[in-house]
């Protein structure tokens, strides 16, 4: 669009911003053509940058030509208080108001010395005082003819504690105990819970005497029971001689080595008792006559255990392992075995079996060991080991285990039984 002047122009919205607008420029009253982003930062120029002030002086309309943005501020006036509470400083001046002036008016300090210098009258024979006299307090206990103040009544109030000395006394402190005051107890005093009360018990006869250490007292007229534990001293009916429980008591044996007779009869213990209790035959069953099974804990118990062919353990070359085991209880007991091998794709030159209380490991000097060795190049295809019986005594419950080990080629399996039969 071509330069205009701002008379010519069209609508606001029809304008480029590189149209051409006359405008004035400070110092000159001569317009100029500028584009309308430089008019934008000329007359943002014109805007004040100072703060606006608050003085004491008369507003005015002021001659500057910057005008003052829409959201300026004024600040507080610092050289005015506040209508509500006013914080004042310096000397405050306020007018004197009339003489015995009773309202809302400021009362300076010529009011106040007017004031005093028209009301005051010192009358020293029977003043009659009005409004609310006022007077020095005597100090605390004070005894002379100064005014007493209402201060000094509350000041004789006593601050001591009450004390409890079990003497009458008149006293001779011009304080007044206050209403609410506490005496404490008097310990030169016993408490009443501490003078001994009479016994509301039942007095006892147990044929022991002993002085008490009950700290309640007998009453005077109190009645002991019989003794029922003692014979009275004559022998009424239902009372036994002497020689009449002698005759009794020889149907009784005496606690102390008895000389039993007859057919005495005791308890049968557990059968895994092993106590000073007595033992009867029921206990002892040293045999039987009919087809059944010594229960735990007797002589012949008998325990088994069993790995059958049909379902081997596998074997490892020259490792020992355990085929089975069995759990006995303490006693004295005899346990033997049977052990089979079978290899397959070779076979064996050494086996070894036996049976142990240590887990996979063959036994040694004093143990039953059922060993075979072959030399050369002899091998083994299967081979079953029996074990003879061997005794073994434990003192308390042990597990017992069937082991074996050998050196061979290819795969192995092994396979037995162990049984234990109790022999005491």
């Amino acid at each position: 669009m071509a330069d205009i002047k701002i008379s010519d122009a069209t609508r606001v919205d029809a304008l480029e911003p590189s149209d051409m607008l006359p405008i004035a420029r400070e110092g000159s009253a001569a317009p100029f053509h500028a584009t309308m982003q430089e008019f934008a930062a000329f007359v943002t120029q014109l805007a004040s940058s100072d703060p606006p002030q608050m003085s004491a002086v008369d507003a005015e309309p002021g001659t500057m030509e910057q005008y003052a943005r829409a959201d300026h501020r004024h600040p507080s006036d610092g050289t005015r208080a506040p209508i509500d509470s006013p914080p004042l400083t310096g000397k405050p001046t306020t007018p004197t108001p009339e003489l015995h002036d009773s309202s809302l008016s400021i009362a300076n300090t010529e009011f106040v010395m007017r004031e005093i210098a028209s009301e005051v009258e010192t009358v020293i024979d029977s003043p009659t005082f009005v409004g609310t006299p006022r007077a020095p307090t005597p100090g605390i206990d004070d005894n002379t003819d100064l005014i007493a103040t209402t201060e000094f009544l509350m000041n004789q109030g006593a601050t001591d504690q009450p004390q409890m000395d079990g003497a009458n006394l008149p006293g001779v402190s011009r304080r007044w105990a206050r209403q609410d005051h506490v005496h404490p107890h008097d310990v030169t005093r016993a408490a009443v819970s501490d003078i001994p009360q009479p016994a509301t018990t039942v007095p006892t006869m147990d044929g022991v005497a002993m002085p008490g250490v009950g700290m309640t007292w007998a009453r005077s007229d109190h009645t002991h029971p019989h003794d029922d534990t003692r014979y009275p001293n004559t022998n009424p009916a239902g009372y036994q001689t002497a020689d009449q429980i002698s005759v009794t008591l020889q149907a009784f044996a005496y606690r102390d080595s008895p000389s039993l007779i007859g057919i005495p009869t005791a308890p049968t213990p557990m059968p895994t008792d092993s106590s000073i209790t007595l033992a009867t035959t029921a206990f002892v069953r040293t045999g039987t006559r009919v087809a059944d099974t010594p229960p735990a804990g007797q002589i012949g118990e008998y325990l088994f255990a069993q790995v059958l062919q049909s379902s081997p353990v596998a074997i490892v070359n020259n490792q020992v392992l355990n085929i089975t085991q069995i759990t006995l209880s303490a006693g004295d007991w005899g346990v033997s075995g049977n052990v089979g091998f079978a290899f397959a794709g070779g076979g064996a030159t050494m086996l070894s079996c036996g049976i142990n209380t240590v887990s996979a490991q063959i036994p040694t000097g004093g143990t039953p060991i059922n060993m075979l060795q072959l030399g050369g190049n002899v091998t083994i295809p299967a081979s079953n080991m029996p074990i003879p019986a061997t005794r073994i005594v434990l003192a308390a419950p042990a597990i017992i285990y069937l082991v074996a080990t050998g050196t061979f080629t290819g795969t192995g399996i092994v396979y037995g039984t162990m049984n234990a039969r109790r022999v005491r």
